[in-house]
């Protein structure tokens, strides 16, 4: 099941069919459980955020991204104190958040979300492909300079509209399941013209790929009905999950659905 991380109280509940078929589910396998609050903040802590000790971002980036950045909190609406404690790529993920929600999208109606209270109302086990620690530290391992050119980029791409629309064009294409969508878009990245935003897809999405691939082929084997749901951008292009599960052997069929998470 592809996933958003953020969506629209309208998405739910899935059409009766999905429903059905969730109902049937013995494991909800998702990238990080992230309803474990307490190993969450734990896990910001340790990768996400600057102690209180340490120098603020605002002391660490150039004028001129500083004052962009100042432009789009005042935009998203987050006060600059708590923004300058995280790293370049927390504070770019957050403002890429906020700014979803001011489109009226948000996270309290992602597909993670829907799926965890499933699990929780249904007694169902989640299982984790990578977990929060793990994520965090793909995040947090790359070059200062790769890192600060994510927090550039998100804020350019803000300021200039280019990330409201590509969300817009994301969630139009999850919402009707169109995969030459997702393929046309996956293919604008793969084919940037910033070697930089090559690398970090790279590193963000085909190379997690082979492992997520890897370790649902493990999960598989011992009979149970899993739902494995991810981000919808890991399933498309010859390097995605779907082509690494047929490579595998498995025959993937996709499934119609109408408002499915």
């Amino acid at each position: 099941m592809g996933t958003l991380h953020v969506g629209l109280a309208s998405d739910y509940p899935p059409d009766r069919s999905t429903q059905q078929r969730l109902s049937g589910v013995d494991v909800i396998v998702l990238e990080a459980d992230l309803s474990q609050a307490e190993r969450t903040l734990t896990a910001m802590q340790a990768r996400a955020l600057y102690g209180p000790d340490e120098p603020g971002l605002d002391t660490r980036i150039d004028a001129g991204l500083k004052a962009d950045t100042r432009r789009v909190l005042d935009q998203v609406g987050i006060a600059a104190e708590p923004a300058w404690r995280m790293k370049p790529w927390m504070l770019a993920l957050t403002l890429e958040i906020l700014l979803a929600a001011k489109q009226g999208y948000s996270p309290a109606y992602a597909s993670e979300t829907y799926l965890m209270s499933l699990a929780e109302s249904s007694g169902k086990p989640v299982a984790e492909l990578e977990g929060v620690e793990a994520q965090f530290e793909l995040l947090d391992t790359p070059p200062w300079p790769e890192q600060v050119d994510f927090l550039r980029r998100s804020v350019h791409s803000i300021l200039d509209g280019q990330a409201e629309q590509e969300l817009r064009t994301l969630l139009a294409a999850w919402r009707s399941s169109d995969e030459p969508a997702m393929q046309q878009y996956l293919q604008s990245v793969l084919n940037s013209p910033d070697p930089t935003e090559r690398v970090q897809f790279e590193r963000l999405i085909t190379r997690r790929n082979a492992v997520m691939a890897e370790r649902i082929d493990r999960m598989l084997s011992d009979g149970r009905f899993y739902l494995v749901a991810v981000g919808s951008l890991h399933y498309f292009g010859p390097d995605g999950l779907l082509a690494a599960l047929r490579a595998r052997g498995y025959a993937v069929t996709p499934v119609s659905a109408g408002r499915s998470p």
